[in-house]
């Protein structure tokens, strides 16, 4: 009888915080792919010209640098794959005006029509309840990886001179 009400609240910190889980992904890849980049780019130093392989010994492009090509790989490669496990759950959007200095309408999130219904689980909303589990699980190992990352960019900040 109760079967709607027994639901998970539909829109949960899942979905109300979906662009910190999707950038804590993207931003968790791009560090291992700039990690790897890093590790191709130092053995063929020798290869490279002299200033070029200068700059990988500074650290400033090394630490600053490494993030901006975490971010820039990250949201490149692999932010169609954290869009395709949200797709299913994004509510449906909704004109909100015209924007005069882009010449295109604005559209929003129609959150009151999202929460208002049901998350019942057949036809779109199959496996919802999967798909939240493995975002709150992809959150939670790459937030810990950015969190890892953060500190090993501030002690490389102040060991390399």
């Amino acid at each position: 009888m109760n079967i709607l009400e027994d639901n998970e609240d539909r829109y949960n910190k899942t979905m109300k915080y979906r662009k910190i889980r999707t950038q804590c992904f993207t931003i968790s890849v791009g560090i291992i792919l700039s990690y790897i980049l890093y590790v191709i780019l130092k053995i063929n130093a020798n290869k490279m010209s002299p200033i070029f392989a200068e700059y990988l010994n500074n650290k400033y492009i090394l630490v600053f640098g490494q993030w901006f090509v975490a971010i820039l790989l990250g949201n490149v490669l692999s932010y169609w794959y954290i869009l395709s496990v949200y797709r299913p759950l994004l509510p449906d959007t909704k004109y909100a005006g015209y924007n005069y200095s882009t010449g295109r309408g604005n559209y929003t999130d129609d959150v009151d029509d999202y929460i208002e219904h049901s998350e019942v689980h057949f036809g779109k909303y199959w496996d919802a309840e999967k798909r939240r589990t493995k975002i709150e699980k992809i959150y939670k190992i790459t937030s810990e990886i950015i969190l890892v990352q953060l500190l090993i960019s501030v002690i490389l900040f102040f060991i390399i001179k």
